[in-house]
């Protein structure tokens, strides 16, 4: 999915992306100096109309609070996972 950047969402097709376990430090700007890169794709990808989501339990459980979460990341609940996985036509990929 990183190759050729983020022209899905340019291209009408919206990207989803679900932080959880440690990937939620990704989203945390106390991080930045060690997850420059990746938290730079994280930007590149809001700019061009993508979402990140973020596990709220997995925040928790890494002492992470909405108040260090990089700009534009939404906490996640039901209705907006729902909301990602089952809009016409999306697909999921997970790993």
């Amino acid at each position: 999915m990183w190759v050729g950047g983020w022209a899905l969402p340019a291209l009408g097709h919206p990207v989803t992306i679900f932080l959880n376990y440690r990937g939620v430090l990704v989203g945390s700007r106390t991080k930045a100096a060690s997850l420059t890169e990746r938290q730079g794709l994280i930007a590149e990808l809001l700019a061009s109309g993508g979402t990140v989501l973020i596990c709220p339990l997995c925040m928790k459980h890494y002492g992470k609070s909405e108040a260090e979460l990089l700009n534009s990341l939404q906490i996640d609940n039901p209705t907006k996972t729902g909301a990602a996985l089952f809009r016409q036509g999306s697909q999921a990929l997970g790993w």
